[in-house]
C-alpha cells in the first residue's frame, strides 16, 4: 500500500489455527461425549444391576418362606409324634392297678430319656445321633454298669428315639447289684453284609441275672420291647434268659437305622450343604 509517497506491506495473521483448532472442538466434543456415554452407561448399569439384585433377593425370600413354611410342617409334625409318644407312656404307665409309686419312676424316667434323645438331635439339626451317646449315665439308669462294644454308628431321628426308649426299659429292669459301678451290662453291636442289604445286629446282655431274680418287663416294656421298637426300624428282636444272663437282641436292616433319605431331607429343611458320598 502506497501512502504519502511510501510503500507500506499489511500482512495479516490469524489467531487460532483453523486447523488446530478444528482438531481441539472435535476433542471436546470426543470427551463429552465419552463422558456423557460414560453417565448414561452407568445409570443404565446401575438400573440393570438393580433389577438383577431385586430379582435375587425377591426369589431368596421366596425361597426362605418356602423352606420356612417346610420347617413348620416338619416341626408340627415331629412335634405331633413327640406327644403322641409321650401319651403313649403316661397311658400305658399309669395304668389302674399298678404300683404308684415305681410308675411314678418310670414315667419320669422315660420322659427323661424322650428329652435326652431330643437335646441330642436338636444339636445336630436332627441329623442323627451316636448311638454310643444312647447309652451314656445321664440318659439311663445304670449307664455307669455298661460296656459297650461297636462301630462308631450315626443313627437316625426315629431309630434313636426308639433305641433310647428301649435302653431305658432294659436298664431301668436291671438286677441290682451289691456294687452299682461294677460293669454288668454289655452291649455290642455289628453291621454285617454287602449294600445295600447291610443288617445291623444290637445285643443287651446283662450277666449274673436270672428269670428269678430280674425285674418283670410290664406291659409297657414287653410292648416296646417286642413289637414297637423292631417295627419303627423294619426288624425283628427276641430275649431270653440264659443259665446267669439276661439277653435282648435286635436286628435290623442298616438303612432304617441310618435313614439317608431322612437324613437328606432335614439337612435340606435346615439349609445345610449336602453330604458327600
Amino acid at each position: 500500500i502506497s501512502f504519502g509517497g511510501r510503500d507500506f506491506t499489511l500482512r495479516y495473521y490469524a489467531k487460532v489455527d483453523p486447523t488446530a483448532r478444528a482438531q481441539s472442538l472435535a476433542a471436546i466434543v470426543v470427551i463429552v461425549g465419552a463422558a456423557l456415554t460414560s453417565i448414561l452407561c452407568g445409570l443404565f448399569g446401575y438400573v440393570a444391576y438393580n433389577n438383577v439384585r431385586l430379582s435375587r433377593e425377591i426369589e431368596a425370600r421366596i425361597s426362605f418362606e418356602a423352606r420356612l413354611s417346610a420347617v413348620i410342617a416338619e416341626l408340627n409334625h415331629r412335634v405331633k409324634n413327640i406327644l403322641a409318644v409321650i401319651q403313649s407312656i403316661v397311658t400305658r404307665t399309669m395304668r389302674p392297678g399298678v404300683d404308684v409309686d415305681r410308675s411314678r419312676e418310670l414315667l419320669i424316667g422315660r420322659i427323661h430319656a424322650m428329652s435326652h434323645v431330643v437335646s441330642l438331635l436338636s444339636d445336630s439339626h436332627w441329623q442323627g445321633v451316636r448311638l454310643i451317646n444312647l447309652l451314656e449315665l445321664r440318659a439311663i439308669p445304670h449307664g455307669d454298669r455298661i460296656v459297650t462294644n461297636g462301630p462308631d454308628i450315626i443313627v437316625s431321628s426315629r431309630a434313636a428315639q426308639s433305641l433310647c426308649l428301649m435302653f431305658f426299659e432294659l436298664a431301668a429292669h436291671a438286677d441290682a447289684i451289691a456294687n452299682d459301678r461294677e460293669p454288668n451290662i454289655v452291649v455290642t453291636w455289628t453291621v454285617g453284609g454287602k449294600e445295600p442289604d447291610t443288617t445291623f445286629h444290637l445285643k443287651w446282655e446283662e450277666l449274673n441275672t436270672s428269670e428269678a431274680t430280674r425285674s418283670n418287663d410290664n406291659d409297657f416294656g414287653t410292648i416296646l420291647l417286642d413289637r414297637v421298637a423292631p417295627e419303627a426300624l423294619g426288624g425283628t428282636s427276641k430275649r431270653y434268659f440264659t443259665n446267669n444272663s439276661y439277653v435282648y437282641e435286635i436286628t435290623a436292616p442298616m438303612r432304617t437305622v441310618v435313614d439317608e433319605v431322612e437324613m437328606d431331607r432335614t439337612r435340606h429343611l435346615s439349609g445345610l450343604p449336602a453330604k458327600r458320598r
